[in-house]
This record gives C-alpha cells, sequence and structure tokens, in this order.
C-alpha cells in the first residue's frame, strides 16, 4: 500500500506519520517531484532510523521542499516490496506489479556539478521528425511559438493591449505594539497610501540598503494639511515611493491598512479657500504675539530702536515725495520737533539711506498762502506811510486804492 498520512521536513530530513508505523513494513520512498530514492530498505546509503512514528532519513534532502510529493510504499504480511535498479529506469513493484517507475538521468539532473541537457524532438514520422523543438520556439526567425493559455487573464492591459502594472494589488495588514518596525518593499510602485486606527502612529523612514541608516520621508495626509512624517490615529497619508524600502515604526501600537501604488505621488497639499469677508485672525509675526494700540482691532506700529538712541538702517520713516518725485523724510530738532524751513532754504542733511528736508510752510489764511500774506502786509504798510504823507499835507501821493491796484508790491 501507499502510505500518504505524513508530514515531510525536507531541512530536518524527517517524515512523521499521522498513525502508527511499523519500520520493517516501509519499503521505499521516492520524491517524485525530484526523481530520487530517499529511502529504501535495501540500500544501506538511503535507509533512516525510525523513533515513534517520525522517521530521520539519513538522505540529505535539506535541498528539497516540504511540499514535494512523496510516495511511501508500506509492505504488510501479505504484500511485498521489490525494487529493480539493473536497468535505465528504477522499477518499484508490489507483489511483482509494477507501480512507478523513476527515470535515473532525471535523478542527475539534480545535482548543480552534473546537469542534464535535454532535447525534445518532433514525431520521427512527422513534419518535425529530428528536429529541437525546444530551440525552434525560442528562435525569432523560425516563426513557431509556443502554444500558452492563460488561466487567470491578463489583467489590465491599456489601449493598445500592453500590460500595466497591478494597483493596490493586496492589502498590506499593519498591526503591531509600540517601537514594532515595519519595512515595505515597494519595488515597481510609485507610491504607498497608509489608513490608520484608532489608536495606530508611527514615523515613517526611507533607504534603499538595509546596512545603512533610513532617512526621514515625508509625505502628505489625504486631508487638510501640511507635509509630514508621522503618522497619527484615524488619519489617512499618502507617501513617495522613492526609495526601495519604506520603514514604518511604531510610537503607539493598533492596527493600520496599506496599499501599493501605481498612481503617482501628488506632493502638493490644499487649503481652505476664503470666502468673501472672510474673518482672519492674526495673533503673531515671527511667532511673537501682537499688541494692540489700544483699541482692540488695531495693531500697533512701532520702530527697531528705542526713542533717543543713535538712529540705525532702518528707523520707522515719516515723510512723503517733494515736487521732483524724490521720497524725502522729515527732520526734527534733539526734542523731535519737526524743523519748519519758513523760507526754503537748504539745511544740512542728516545721514539717512534717504535724503531728508526740512517741512515747508505752504499753509494757507484766508486763501492767499504765506508769501502773499506778507505781500499783502508789505502793500498795508505802505499805504499807511502815504496816508501819513497825506495828513502832513503832501498832495502829490496816489489814493490809497491805485496802491492796493498796483500789483508791482506783490514782489518782494
Amino acid at each position: 500500500m501507499i502510505r500518504t498520512d505524513y508530514t515531510f521536513n525536507a531541512a530536518a530530513k524527517t517524515i512523521t506519520f499521522a498513525n502508527p508505523v511499523i519500520e520493517e513494513n516501509i519499503g521505499v520512498i521516492a520524491n517524485k517531484d525530484r526523481g530520487v530514492l530517499i529511502y529504501n530498505s535495501f540500500d544501506s546509503a538511503a535507509i533512516g532510523t525510525l523513533t515513534g512514528q517520525v522517521l530521520t532519513l539519513s538522505y540529505d534532502t535539506t535541498g528539497h521542499s516540504n511540499s514535494d510529493t512523496l510516495q511511501i510504499f508500506y509492505s504488510e504480511s501479505s504484500k511485498h516490496v521489490t525494487v529493480d535498479n539493473s536497468g535505465t529506469d528504477i522499477k518499484i513493484s508490489l507483489d511483482n506489479e509494477t507501480i512507478t517507475t523513476v527515470e535515473k538521468t532525471a535523478q542527475s539532473a539534480m545535482t548543480s556539478d552534473s546537469p542534464t541537457f535535454m532535447v525534445i524532438t518532433g514525431d520521427p514520422s512527422g513534419d518535425f521528425a529530428g528536429v529541437d523543438l525546444l530551440e525552434q520556439v525560442m528562435t525569432d526567425q523560425s516563426g513557431l511559438g509556443l502554444n500558452v493559455k492563460i488561466i487567470s487573464g491578463m489583467g489590465r492591459v491599456d489601449q493598445t493591449g500592453a500590460l500595466m502594472w497591478s494597483d493596490a494589488p493586496v492589502p498590506i495588514t499593519l498591526a503591531g505594539v509600540t517601537g514594532g518596525v515595519f519595512l515595505i518593499d515597494t519595488s515597481g510602485y510609485e507610491s504607498l497610501n497608509i489608513t490608520s486606527g484608532t489608536s495606530f502612529a508611527g514615523n515613517v523612514t526611507a533607504g534603499d540598503d538595509l546596512s545603512l541608516p533610513f532617512q526621514v520621508l515625508t509625505g502628505c495626509p489625504r486631508v487638510l494639511g501640511a507635509l509630514t512624517s508621522a503618522i497619527a490615529a484615524s488619519s489617512g497619508y499618502s507617501f513617495p515611493a522613492i526609495a526601495r524600502w519604506i520603514k514604518i515604526t511604531l510610537t503607539a501600537g493598533g492596527t493600520a491598512t496599506a496599499f501599493l501604488r501605481q498612481q503617482a505621488w501628488n506632493g502638493s497639499y490644499t487649503t481652505s479657500v476664503p470666502t468673501a469677508n472672510a474673518n482672519n485672525n492674526i495673533t503673531q509675526f515671527g511667532s511673537t504675539n501682537i499688541v494692540n494700540a489700544g483699541v482692540a482691532g488695531i495693531p500697533s506700529v512701532g520702530g527697531n530702536i528705542a526713542p533717543g538712541t543713535a538712529a540705525t538702517v532702518n528707523p520707522v520713516p515719516v515723510g512723503g515725495v517733494d515736487s521732483t518725485n524724490l521720497t524725502r523724510r522729515f527732520l526734527t530738532d534733539t526734542s523731535g520737533r519737526q524743523i519748519v524751513n519758513i523760507q526754503g532754504a537748504l539745511v544740512n542733511q542728516n545721514a539717512f539711506a534717504v535724503n531728508s528736508n526740512p517741512v515747508l510752510d505752504v499753509g494757507t489764511t484766508d486763501g492767499i498762502n504765506q508769501y502773499e500774506l506778507l505781500s499783502q502786509i508789505v502793500l498795508e504798510l505802505r499805504i499807511m506811510n502815504q496816508q501819513m504823507f497825506n495828513f502832513m499835507g503832501y498832495q502829490g501821493a496816489d489814493t490809497p486804492d491805485a496802491y492796493r491796484a498796483d500789483q508791482s508790491f506783490i514782489s518782494i
């Protein structure tokens, strides 16, 4: 009989039976996937030791796989297993009835130092008799090709029929405790999307070499916010796949879900657009709280130097533009009072970066400026003098109205 109640551990070279077993009744054990005998009760080099229900093989199976299919020939009292190793094939028979055949050449093909080259030729009576078919289908010029049947479908294709990379193929579950580390291989993808649970938090770094320190990786949240390398609880983020590995180090235990995306990472983040007449509450300038000017809603304006100290490059300017379209500052005396130049005479300029001029008094009285006023005063004085001459009896003077009508008196 052939037993199937076993568990194969290739690395440990053991076969564990689920039911009782007698060592003398084990005939041969063949690895069908490898084409070799790993146990032969008739070969001292391929026997084993049975302890309980665990058979430890002397044959080296460390290069095999636990999922390989084994054929275990187990004899009962009325059955007899024979092995014929005399020909090109190994024939295993049960009560003289051949059950399986293992090709000897397949066994040598499993060794790296003695490879086996196989040739598949066409039917001797057909069109490809003696033709190496494998060689032909691997050559573009032959016009031959393998007939391949796609079982799972082609997946996503573009408009030209070209196969596209998978996008968000499977969810990546990130579940751990504080201090836990997750490494995600981003090969072939553009970005990594993460949605954190109610308690999950961590920091994100990236690198190409696992033996070197990783660098901080910043991404953007999927809601309003600035770029960040920290993952907060109950939030969503997108990070660029700019390195082979993305590492997530937990600062708070919890669960999150990640997807590798073909979608290019969008490094911008959005802010809300203010509505009309929206209130903007500015509380600081340069990380310093604003001081109001005594009335709520009016910020105070101050200089960068204290009163009574030497002027620096940028004191608070008070001035305007002169008639030549040049910027001017007001001059003051040592008490801070503005210097007023009645005659418009030049005064010494200070050492400011922008030229300064004294204030010119160009105010008006009764609709006339200071020069017109002075001219009128001079004219009235002359009239008074004339009237004095008339009072003294001088008869050749003009009348006061004539003096007032004479515009030559306006020029001083």
